[in-house]
This record gives C-alpha cells, structure tokens and sequence, in this order.
C-alpha cells in the first residue's frame, strides 16, 4: 500500500511495516511514531523520522498484532506442557541474547559454563 493509505491505518493506532524493512514495524503511541526492531538481540524502540524513500513507498503492509506477541514459559511450565527433557535442553542457549563484549572479555564463559553444571 502507499504512505497516504499507511498513514490512515497508523492513525487508528494499526502496526505497519515496509518490505524493504524485514524486522523492523512502525507504531503510533503517545503521539510519536516509533520504530520498534522485532530481533529479540537488537530490540528497541527509536523515534521515526521518515525519510524520501519512506513516503513515496510502495510497499507498506498491516501487520497482525498476533504475529508479534511474545512470551516466555519456564522449564516447568514446559515439563508441565509435556515437552520432553532432550527438546528443552536443545533449547537452551537457543534464544539468549549474546553477553555484550565488555562483559565477555571480563569473564571466562566456558569456566562459568562449567560451574553451572
């Protein structure tokens, strides 16, 4: 869709999104629009300042809020869910955001690792 009919949909507080943006969504709250990025290790959130490509844009499209929600389940909560002990622990790691380097440089991860085991 182009900008102007975005522009309505955002107005009544609609997600949209670009193509060209792939993880990336625009909302309108507390009369700001704001660009949200969707990768759980680069989340945030930045005041939008559109910019020429942006407006004369073809390619905007609605985003379903369902397809964004996220939750988390502990462990147990899977057990409980009757997800097996070998899925969890092929999970583990799977969604954790990397340490940040200032942090990785000061410790030894792999004598951390040992330690939790």
């Amino acid at each position: 869709m182009k900008f102007e009919e975005a522009l309505a949909h955002l107005r009544n507080h609609k997600i949209l999104t670009r193509i060209a943006w792939k993880d990336k969504r625009l909302e309108f709250e507390e009369h700001e629009f704001n660009i949200v990025t969707s990768k759980p290790a680069e989340r945030s959130k930045a005041r939008w300042k559109p910019d020429h490509d942006d407006l004369a844009a073809q390619d905007w499209a609605l985003v379903d809020p369902d397809d964004i929600k996220e939750f988390t389940l502990s462990v147990n909560q899977l057990k409980e869910l009757g997800v097996k002990q070998s899925k969890i622990d092929s999970l583990k790691g799977a969604f954790a955001a990397p340490l940040p380097e200032h942090v990785a440089d000061m410790i030894d991860v792999n004598e951390f690792i040992k330690k939790k085991k």
